[in-house]
Parts: structure tokens; sequence; C-alpha cells
């Protein structure tokens, strides 16, 4: 395991990343995981569905009450309470199940990354030791964001790349706070803000054109290749530790 000290270190003296290894990488990585990224935006949509209905429970059971019994001022009062209640409440657990998966997808990206085939996990991070965390990590990331938004657009903007570093960040870094995972992802995001921002762009194009090319049906598979370019980033950054260990008896033996 890494403090945050050396993993902040490793990130302030990276090196240059390359945008085209990165890609390319990328591509080849995704060529052996397509399969995996599709199903784990099934996983997400399959566990998220039942959650966004139950943001319209509220809405048909106020629909249904008879608010002439009722004092007006004080119905409007419980109808706006019960609301914003269960759809806070439905919105975090979106949030926080989205967040899970998509951190397991990062997890076995580095599995394929590493020529394993088998031992998938993608509900990794549903188990209740990550579930404290990566709830309080989407509060954190929400205050943030409602921060930039009454600064501006722009700042929206611009902590929209180290936030979407925040699941990679946390799939390779369980065991720091939650407050130290989401400093990593800014200093990462900061770091790298035009080679991610770059990235994303590239591969958002790319898997929308060889979707369509698919009679649009393959835009489900290929949406996943998005969130790939993100891990290649992470590795050629901070790395990973069995990496580092054969690297340097690498250099030792030569």
């Amino acid at each position: 395991m890494n403090d945050f000290n050396d993993l902040q270190n490793r990130i302030k003296t990276s090196k240059h990343l390359d945008f085209g290894n990165i890609l390319n990488d990328a591509i080849a990585l995704f060529k052996k995981g397509w399969l995996q990224g599709f199903l784990m935006l099934l996983l997400q949509f399959v566990l998220i569905l039942p959650l966004m209905l139950v943001v319209y429970i509220p809405m048909l059971f106020l629909g249904g009450l008879n608010f002439q019994v009722f004092d007006k001022e004080v119905a409007s009062v419980l109808a706006l309470i019960i609301f914003v209640l269960v759809s806070l409440f439905a919105i975090l657990t979106i949030s926080v199940v989205a967040f899970a998966i998509q951190a397991g997808f990062f997890r076995i990206c580095r599995q394929l990354d590493r020529g394993e085939n088998q031992g998938f996990d993608y509900l990794y991070f549903l188990k209740r030791k990550y579930l404290s965390k990566i709830a309080t990590i989407m509060l954190i990331a929400l205050g943030i964001n409602i921060a930039a938004v009454l600064l501006c657009v722009l700042p929206v903007f611009y902590v929209a790349i180290p936030i979407a570093m925040i699941p990679v960040v946390f799939a390779f870094n369980t065991h720091l706070s939650a407050s130290d995972i989401v400093k990593l992802s800014f200093d990462l995001g900061n770091k790298k803000w035009f080679l991610i921002f770059g990235l994303t762009l590239v591969s958002a194009f790319l898997s929308e054109l060889v979707g369509v090319l698919m009679c649009g049906i393959g835009l489900f598979l290929t949406m996943s290749f998005i969130f790939v370019p993100k891990y290649f980033v992470y590795k050629e950054t901070l790395g990973f530790d069995e990496d580092i260990v054969i690297n340097e008896i690498g250099v030792t033996n030569m």
C-alpha cells in the first residue's frame, strides 16, 4: 500500500505522457475487454433503473392525496419535504451504485492488462466496507460541483476532469480516506488535464463512430471505451507496485 504523500509525489514527478501511446494502449485493451465493458453498463442499467423509479413514487403518492382535507400551506410544505428527501436519497444511492460498478470496471481493466481472463467481479466495490466511503466521496464531489456552479459555468467545465478520475483513483487506493482520494484525483486531473480532456473527446468520438457503423446498437458495445484511457493515465502516472518492483529489478540486472 502506498501512503498519500508517496502518491502525491509520483504525480508531481510524473513524466510527460504521449497521447498516441495512451490511445493505442486503450484500444488494444478494449479489444480484450469490450464484453466486460458492455456487462458493466448493463449492470448499471439493471441496478439503477429501479432506483430511478423510486423518485417517481413520491410523485404518484402526492398526486393521489386529497389536499383539500389539509391546510394548503401545510400540504405544500409536506409535499415538498417528502419529495426532496426521497429524491436526495435516490440520487445518492444511484450515484453510489454507478460509482462502485465503474470502479469495479477499472479493477477488471487491471486484470485484463495483466493477462487475467477470469475471476471478474463487477460488484466488487458494492460491499458494506466500501459503500460509506463511496457515499462520502459522492457528497464531496457534489459539494465541489455546487461550489463550481455558484462561481460560474467555466469552473464546472474544469472540475469535470478531476472528478472523472475519482473512480479510478478509488479503485486502486481504497485504503485512503475519502478526502485523500478526492485530493489525489484533483492532483492527477490538474496535472494531466489537457491530456485527459483530449482523450475523453477522442474516445467518445471513436466509440460513437464505431457504434453508429455497427447499425446503432453497437453503441452499447462501445460506450465503455471512454473509461479505458483513464486507466492508462493512472497507470502511467501513479503506476502499480508490482510494475515498479519489476522495473527496479530490471534496472538492477542491467
